[in-house]
């Protein structure tokens, strides 16, 4: 899914082009990219002029001579220039003779037009570019959730996702799986430095396709095997970390391993199979006993 980066991005690469055009016609060819709409968008944007672009966190914003026209681009959204018509083309903007194109294979992207910025993009967390140290240190104040859980909600810092939420705190030195009310001022200070270093670079390099990730720079980590013992970590979305899986074996299946295993995570997320196995034998027993 673009990111803040990958969004800002396409922003820069817009607003020279268009800003100052008019939209002369737009046709929509998907209705689930309108579904966000209450007006007859085609109708609000016939002879409109796009006086700017800009991002809000995630969302591009055309501001226009009435109301805005919001894009998401979802996961595989695309605008672009004069490319023709696409099995998967769902919205074509005829502005001063230059066409753009919205091309979205699997449709979770979505177009909307407003008389202003909608609620639920004023109601979410600072630019990150805006907030200060102090503010990001207030906003972890009584939050009891895990801070990478908290930076990826879009509550208290907004256009951040899983990709580069990873690299900020691995670059911080802070674990996605610590409490955000136990930051302390430093490491908010070291979290603040690190998230502007990160989004900055990878503004430079045009997104993550241009980007080069550090963390993904380190030894792979090998998973080990049955005998050895396994690891597993809680998240709110699973880490990107590389893994080499060629030294992990699955155990055989069996309908209360999955059950069993949840359970074991739950009260201690290190342990050995032979362990589970030794449980799991143990509760075949006691549900098989006469």
């Amino acid at each position: 899914m673009p990111e803040l980066p990958e969004v800002e991005t396409i922003v820069r690469t817009l607003a020279p082009r268009l800003q100052g055009r008019h939209i002369h016609f737009s046709e929509f060819l998907a209705p689930l990219v309108l579904r966000y709409n209450r007006e007859p968008i085609v109708e609000r944007l016939a002879g409109q002029a796009i006086r700017s672009i800009e991002r809000r966190g995630k969302f591009i914003v055309f501001i226009l001579d009435s109301g805005v026209m919001v894009i998401h681009l979802g996961m595989t959204g695309k605008l672009l220039f004069d490319s023709g018509r696409t099995p998967y083309t769902r919205a074509i903007f005829s502005c001063d003779g230059l066409t753009l194109f919205y091309d979205d294979i699997r449709q979770f992207g979505s177009i909307e037009w407003c008389p202003q910025v909608p609620e639920r993009i004023t109601r979410l967390g600072a630019e990150p570019f805006d907030i200060t140290p102090a503010e990001l240190f207030q906003a972890t104040r009584n939050r009891r959730t895990s801070i990478k859980a908290l930076l990826l909600n879009q509550t208290a810092v907004r256009g951040l996702g899983n990709i580069y939420v990873d690299e900020v705190l691995w670059r911080a030195g802070i674990h996605p799986r610590s409490l955000a009310v136990k930051l302390s001022r430093n490491r908010a200070a070291a979290l603040h430095k690190a998230m502007l270093d990160v989004l900055t670079e990878a503004i430079d390099c045009g997104g993550s396709s241009n980007f080069q990730l550090r963390r993904c720079n380190r030894p792979q980590r090998l998973v080990p095997d049955a005998s050895s013992g396994l690891r597993t970590r809680r998240s709110a979305v699973p880490a990107l970390w590389p893994r080499d899986t060629a030294n992990y074996r699955r155990p055989a299946w069996n309908p209360l391993l999955p059950k069993m295993s949840t359970l074991i995570c739950i009260v201690n997320d290190e342990f050995r199979w032979n362990h589970l196995f030794q449980f799991r034998h143990l509760c075949v027993g006691i549900l098989t006993k006469p």
